[in-house]
């Protein structure tokens, strides 16, 4: 099978999924990776040379696409508790820093009383 019927097979099953993005096949058995997703430009890159490995890679780079929706929810939550903890971390703080002076004057007054 050559590279555009396989991309072209895996571009319908995206487009199934409901998935704006698009495959290129560019067998690179120098690549580190097996494969990338560049959300920028909605693509999904297979760098495998043999088309069973570049089936692999292209599920798991939709199932990571699919697994990205959910992650960012999480990580959505927890920007927002951590902005939250932040927030009253810098009022408590501040709190404290303000009564700092008094705190300091009293233990003065107390060392000039003895």
């Amino acid at each position: 099978m050559n590279n555009n019927d396989l991309e072209e097979r895996m571009n319908r099953v995206l487009a199934k999924l409901g998935l704006p993005f698009t495959v290129q096949w560019v067998q690179d058995p120098t690549n580190k990776s097996r494969g990338n997703i560049d959300v920028a430009q909605g693509t999904i890159h297979i760098f495998n040379v043999d088309e069973q490995g570049a089936w692999d890679t292209f599920l798991h780079e939709v199932l990571e696409l699919k697994l990205k929706r959910i992650t960012k929810l999480y990580r959505g939550l927890v920007n927002m508790l951590i902005e939250y903890i932040e927030k009253h971390v810098y009022q408590e703080k501040e709190a404290f820093l303000e009564s700092l002076p008094f705190i300091v004057k009293e233990i003065e007054e107390m060392k000039q009383d003895e």
